[in-house]
């Protein structure tokens, strides 16, 4: 397969698809499989006790997961179905940008979080040196 005829504008947006013979399955596997991810990052963070930090960034993966995992099953049906206008090959590389920008943002506001905790321990630290020590 040629790689310059997956970025053409006509094979991108060609509304006259079929369903898929070969990768039918394995689109739908990968699908159910994002969203099993999703629901099982979500149980662990309900159930299990982690550290302040791990807690937030599974809280922010099983939405993405979930998310991403429900775009890719609607697009799997659209194409077996034969929906012409979301059947079409660029929704998918919409769904993919929209996923790395949100990743992008989860792992951005991640790193956020850490720096801003070890800015808060760094002042706590200052401010506990001016409190009186217990005598005994």
């Amino acid at each position: 397969m040629d790689l310059a005829k997956l970025f053409s504008l006509g094979y991108l947006f060609d509304l006259t698809l079929g369903p898929w013979q070969q990768y039918g399955f394995f689109v739908f596997s990968i699908s159910l499989a994002i969203i099993a991810l999703g629901v099982v990052i979500r149980i662990i963070n309900q159930t299990i006790v982690l550290s302040e930090f791990i807690q937030r960034v599974i809280a922010k993966l099983s939405p993405f997961f979930i998310t991403n995992g429900f775009l890719a099953l609607f697009l799997w049906f659209a194409r077996q179905q034969r929906m012409v206008f979301f059947s079409a090959r660029f929704w998918w590389l919409v769904v993919f940008l929209i996923a790395i920008i949100w990743f992008f943002f989860i792992i951005r506001s991640t790193l956020r979080f850490r720096r801003n905790k070890r800015l808060m321990l760094e002042k706590r630290k200052v401010f506990q040196d001016y409190l009186p020590s217990k005598k005994k």
